[in-house]
């Protein structure tokens, strides 16, 4: 079976395509989550993020992937009731 490449989608670039205000919290959350090798959930986002912006909270982080959801940039997955983790967009090709 032929191996296919995997490359993310940038979400600034999706963002910005979109007319969302990218500000600098923005695309420090933006870019841990592009920069991600998992699904991480609001927490980890935070965690994070917080390391490299000490002004992130997680309220910007829950109000930024909110924004990043509704602009359908990422998915959130629920089960029970309570987020679980994001899943962000890939592209395929060969």
């Amino acid at each position: 079976m032929k191996q296919k490449n995997i490359e993310h989608l940038d979400i600034i670039k999706l963002c910005t395509n979109r007319g969302i205000h990218m500000t600098k919290q923005r695309r420090v959350i933006a870019n841990i989550i592009n920069k991600s090798k998992d699904h991480p959930d609001a927490e980890k986002i935070y965690f994070r993020s917080n390391k490299e912006n000490k002004n992130i909270s997680l309220a910007t982080v829950y109000r930024t992937v909110k924004l990043f959801e509704d602009a359908n940039i990422i998915i959130f997955v629920f089960l029970g009731g309570h987020m679980l983790n994001f899943l962000h967009f890939h592209l395929f090709f060969n």
